[in-house]
């Protein structure tokens, strides 16, 4: 029973250590604007859908650039029209008076990012280049109370989304909770199944000692 003990206090310190994780980082988030996190108070509505006019390309002249097409979509992109053909892993944009490719360059981006944020207060900054999400993005910056970035695609313009300095936390924050320490953004990973089985120890062992203590008590 020594060994079982001992390995019984051991244990326990990690589980207990891991339990205040839990415990602390869901206080934490719990208290945090959800909204505020997730970018959506810095995101403004889209535009209108657009109207159709004679000066617009028709659909069917617009460029097919790869198989395996889905949608041709018109729709706004910062001051101008454009169309998007879009595929199952791909699209690209045309411009939707003269059918030219349009490229998502640095100051397109930063018009976009502008056209989709909801000022909280502070100026904007220059925009910068960064690799974030699952593909090439533009990454602008605007220097408001929560460091709101906003990441645009570099293919089609697309609005990834919005992201601050409470996002950072709250993902920190979600790592400590789920032990996702690998960044697989997965809460049913090896980590926390040893954790669960170290509890379902403590809990049989601590059953196991408890009545043991008991017999000896007993006996006395």
């Amino acid at each position: 029973m020594k060994t079982l003990r001992t390995l019984h206090r051991w244990f326990g310190v990690l589980v207990f250590i891991q339990v205040l994780l839990w415990i602390g980082s869901g206080l934490v988030i719990s208290l945090l604007d959800a909204d505020l996190a997730r970018g959506k108070t810095t995101l403004a509505d889209l535009p209108a859908a657009p109207l159709v006019s004679e000066a617009l390309l028709p659909v069917a002249a617009v460029p097919r650039p790869f198989a395996g097409i889905e949608s041709v979509r018109l729709q706004h992109l910062a001051d101008t029209l454009v169309y998007r053909v879009a595929g199952r892993d791909s699209s690209q944009l045309y411009d939707a008076f003269t059918g030219e490719r349009v490229t998502v360059d640095q100051a397109l981006a930063l018009a976009i990012a502008r056209q989709s944020y909801r000022p909280l207060s502070g100026d904007e900054v220059m925009p910068a280049s960064a690799a974030y999400f699952e593909e090439t993005v533009w990454r602008v910056a605007f220097a408001d109370r929560v460091e709101t970035n906003v990441f645009v695609g570099t293919e089609d313009g697309h609005v990834l989304g919005h992201r601050n300095n409470r996002t950072e936390l709250v993902e920190f924050l979600l790592m400590l909770h789920f032990m996702d320490y690998t960044g697989g953004h997965d809460f049913n990973h090896p980590l926390i199944i040893i954790a669960a089985v170290l509890a379902l120890w403590l809990t049989l062992s601590g059953a196991l000692l408890l009545v043991s203590s008991l017999r000896r008590v007993g006996l006395r």
